[in-house]
């Protein structure tokens, strides 16, 4: 709790909220600020977001947070009603946005976060609540593979190399993520006063409307094209020349965690010019794009495909077996109707030869009817099926290609870079993972009305900063004093490392306690001493040294 209501404060949290959601002079007890930070740091460190829950909680540990926050703090302060104007007052857009400009501005002048690629992207989340038209709560595409429960859309654009939220939206759960774009970046621009900003988005961000867009702003974009911007036919055209050997190829390298360098792709440039239609003046301008083949998507790929020959060749042999209730196939055009289906379940159209044999075969019939014994003699066709070694290695030779669009220069986003930037796409998603795991903990939701859901992914958009700038801030610490932290991983104490996670670094003050001890009329304070780890992660973070001794000095 000290480390996070700490960290809250480096980045005004508190004071922000106050500014930003003024509250009527009537209302009594913790400021919106310091009630909103004090919950966060609940819901940090319990992964419960639940109203309910809150107060028993300050109830355990109410010396704990005045003397944290420096407020007079309250149960009352945290019962259901109170948390739930939170999450009301947080859903007002024009606020939000306002409160957004400025913790970004201060988190980026405190923090000295240089210009860096933004990423965009979406989730969503589901929950168990019932759907009105034109209302947030809706059903559509579920990256959870829930398509049975409604849920809501959260866009976020993120800071690298942190992934730190700069800009959160909560939209309806049915709407595409297309559209949203523009509007995402319109939100971007405003917490930016300088323009050359690099976006960088999945395909779904590859329209020319929205590249348009960018380029007109003066920003870059770096996005992988669709089969709807490119066609097979061009993403031939392009990969051809380096097919034929014509084409010189870049290698592409990547540094892994342990300092060594693998090769992960391969890569050329050419140049397009765009044409966009417009009322006034068409818009027209030149494009980058970057022909990649990834290595390590080939190599899956290549493994699939065998995986899929195998299949597809015991199924072209089974065709020949014979025996009751198989069928036979007295003409080539049916048996060859039957290949055509399996090549095209198991996709390996023109990857094998087949061979067509007719075969006799007799068989005695016994006497009945009146009529004599006899040889019947039938005829049915089988097929050999042998994988077509050269369409194979062509085929593989295909594989892994993909072609990515950028507005930016050479000197800021060189061949090996856009491929770099992309592939570091992860950084978002881990910021997904911890809004919807732990410890944000946003699914599952146990909220029903619209505006409390849009307070809560905005009450926990705060908490992802917070998780990412206190990463950010050891890492950081650490490269420059090129040191490694050891004894945070408690099954291997003297494993050491440079990259530590927020979630290990709390972890690593868990076992701190507070005891209070009252007798005849006094009250004497007692905590167990910050071990080295505790006392070098203070000094990483900056924070004062005295941090936790405040418990035993500050009156009750």
């Amino acid at each position: 709790m000290p480390l996070l209501v700490e960290q809250q404060i480096r980045m005004k949290v508190p004071q922000f909220l106050d500014e930003h959601f003024p509250q009527h002079g009537g209302r009594k007890g913790l400021s919106f600020g310091w009630l909103s930070a004090l919950w966060l740091s609940y819901i940090l460190s319990e992964s419960n977001h639940r109203l309910s829950h809150a107060r028993s909680w300050a109830e355990s540990c109410l010396h704990s947070l005045k003397v944290c926050s420096g407020q007079e703090v309250r149960p009352e302060d945290f019962t259901d009603d109170r948390l739930g104007d939170i999450l009301y007052y947080l859903s007002n857009d024009d606020n939000w946005l306002a409160f957004e400009q400025s913790l970004n501005g201060n988190t980026i002048r405190t923090y000295k976060l240089e210009s860096a690629p933004i990423r965009l992207d979406s989730t969503s989340a589901n929950g168990h609540w019932e759907v009105f038209e034109k209302g947030l709560f809706q059903f559509g595409y579920s990256k959870d593979h829930r398509p049975d429960l409604p849920q809501i859309k959260v866009k976020m654009s993120t800071l690298d190399p942190l992934g730190m939220p700069l800009v959160t939206t909560v939209l309806p759960g049915q709407r595409a993520d297309d559209p949203e774009y523009i509007p995402a970046i319109e939100k971007v621009r405003q917490n930016f006063e300088q323009r050359g900003l690099l976006f960088v988005g999945d395909s779904k961000m590859d329209s020319l409307k929205t590249r348009a867009f960018i380029q007109k702003g003066k920003d870059y974009y770096l996005t992988p094209l669709s089969k709807k911007q490119l066609s097979h036919e061009l993403l031939e055209d392009y990969t051809a020349p380096a097919l034929e050997g014509t084409q010189k190829l870049e290698t592409i390298y990547r540094t892994k965690a342990d300092g060594k360098t693998e090769e992960i792709a391969l890569a050329y440039e050419i140049s397009e010019k765009l044409e966009l239609e417009s009322p006034k003046k068409p818009m027209v301008w030149r494009e980058r794009r970057i022909v990649v083949q990834s290595l390590g998507f080939q190599k899956q790929g290549e493994k699939t495909l065998k995986e899929r020959l195998r299949k597809a060749t015991a199924e072209f042999n089974e065709l020949n077996q014979r025996g009751k209730g198989r069928k036979r196939y007295p003409s080539k055009e049916e048996l060859s109707q039957a290949v055509d289906k399996i090549a095209k379940k198991h996709r390996v159209q023109g990857l094998f030869e087949f061979n067509y044999k007719k075969k006799k075969h007799q068989r005695k019939v016994r006497e009945y009817g009146g009529k004599p014994s006899r040889i019947e003699t039938t005829s049915d066709f089988t097929v050999l099926a042998k994988v077509d070694q050269n369409a194979v290695v062509k085929s593989i030779e295909r594989m892994g290609w993909r072609v990515f669009a950028t507005n930016a220069p050479k000197k800021l986003l060189s061949i090996s870079q856009v491929v770099l930037t992309y592939r570091d796409s992860f950084m978002i998603e881990r910021g997904f993972g911890r809004l919807k795991g732990k410890p944000l903990s946003l699914t599952p939701m146990y909220l029903q009305k619209e505006e409390h859901v849009v307070g809560l992914v905005r009450l926990l958009s705060i908490g992802l900063r917070i998780l990412t700038l206190m990463e950010f801030v050891v890492r950081r610490r650490l490269k420059e004093k090129d040191r490694e932290l050891v004894g945070l991983y408690a099954p291997n104490p003297k494993r050491a490392t440079m990259r530590p996670t927020t979630e290990a670094i709390l972890k690593a003050f868990k076992n701190i306690s507070l005891t209070i001890l009252k007798e005849k009329g006094s009250v004497r304070y007692h905590f167990n001493p910050l071990s080295i780890l505790q006392q070098e992660i203070l000094l990483l973070l900056d924070f004062p040294t005295n941090l936790y001794q405040r418990f035993v000095t500050m009156p009750p």
